[in-house]
């Protein structure tokens, strides 16, 4: 009869409304429960010491933090605990995606989330200079370039200030000798190769100022000092 009467105390008492949260309950068992679970006050990891707002909050905590090494089903990598598994599994197990700003399809969440933060952020100003940049990867890009602070070239030792005008420089005058493809003239490096096709192969130029016709941009310099400079300086 006692224990007939405890189960009935507990278990057909008619729903039952929880005093701390108003939150309505089947029966005083499960009120009982309720209350054990959320309104315990703070509890403390005993093995982290990470304090919790209750006891249900501990042990979830418990379940995904403190379970030991999982090993991913998927890649076999090892991971501290079940809540790492978890975000693990949700980043790089999710089957490919597609970025919803430019249609580009990536591998897995992870990945998506990568190119969203590096190319569809919003724009970035440089601090250093106050240039604008469509994105943070294209803002870290032109730092590493451009605020590096000066750089002296390996190979004659000329100072630039920064790695974007050292690139440029040994782009220009350290590439080895170049061939003109237009005259087969071989030039020293780049930078003259670029220098003798912009004077010697444009194509014929009119003089602006007599209209004469001359071959190229070289000739047509030559010919305006030697008949349009004098006449400029006495006018």
């Amino acid at each position: 009869m006692k224990a007939l009467s405890s189960h009935k105390s507990y278990y057909h008492t008619g729903k039952q409304t929880c005093p701390d949260c108003q939150k309505e309950l089947q029966n005083a068992q499960a009120l009982s429960s309720h209350k054990s679970y959320y309104h315990t006050g703070k509890q403390t990891c005993p093995d982290c010491q990470k304090e919790w707002p209750n006891a249900q909050a501990l042990r979830n905590h418990k379940k995904k933090a403190h379970t030991g090494k999982q090993t991913c089903p998927d890649c076999q990598k090892e991971l501290p605990n079940a809540k790492a598994l978890s975000y693990h599994k949700s980043y790089y197990h999710t089957g490919k995606q597609t970025c919803p700003d430019c249609q580009k399809e990536w591998p897995n969440v992870k990945a998506l989330s990568s190119h969203k933060r590096k190319k569809h952020r919003g724009k970035k100003t440089c601090p250093d200079c106050q240039k604008e940049w469509p994105n943070a990867q294209a803002l870290r890009n032109h730092k590493k370039k451009a605020h590096t602070g000066k750089q002296t070239c390996p190979d004659c030792q000329k100072e630039l200030p920064n790695a974007l005008a050292l690139s440029s420089h040994k782009s220009r005058y350290h590439t080895g000798k170049q061939t003109c493809p237009d005259c087969q003239k071989e030039l020293p490096n780049a930078k003259a190769l670029s220098y003798h096709k912009s004077y010697y192969h444009t194509g014929k130029q009119t003089c602006p100022d007599c209209q004469k016709e001359l071959p190229n941009a070289n000739v047509l310099s030559s010919h305006k000092y030697r008949h349009h400079r004098k006449r400029k300086i006495d006018d």
